[in-house]
């Protein structure tokens, strides 16, 4: 799940950071200082897609230990909260609820998929 919500967000936060750059009234966006925004929305795709590769490549090194997870999955929360944007910023709070959880079932030295049956 934390792949499947964290390469959604990185899809979500690059097509709206190209939808923002790609529009004829680019430049007067730029002239008005609104490319604060869009470096943002890009910098919020890299984070969400580098939270999907390391869950997906190095899954061990993420979850092992809960708490850099929810670190690591939940920084974006500071950023959104004082933008004041509540949607994204709750669908990262499911999202970091999600590696929380993930990295609950797992033990140090010891990666399951799955909870025992």
């Amino acid at each position: 799940m934390v792949i499947v919500y964290y390469s959604g967000l990185a899809l979500l936060w690059s097509a709206n950071g190209a939808m923002l750059t790609s529009t004829r009234d680019s430049q007067a966006l730029n002239d008005a200082g609104a490319s604060t925004p869009v470096l943002l929305l890009f910098a919020l795709a890299l984070h969400a897609a580098a939270v999907a590769f390391t869950a997906w490549k190095a899954p061990r090194l993420l979850f092992e230990r809960g708490i850099v997870a929810v670190v690591f999955c939940g920084l974006p929360l500071l950023v959104l909260a004082r933008q004041l944007w509540f949607v994204p910023a709750l669908l990262y709070a499911i999202a970091t609820t999600y590696a929380w959880m993930a990295s609950r079932r797992e033990s140090v030295g010891k990666l399951s998929a799955s909870p025992p049956r």
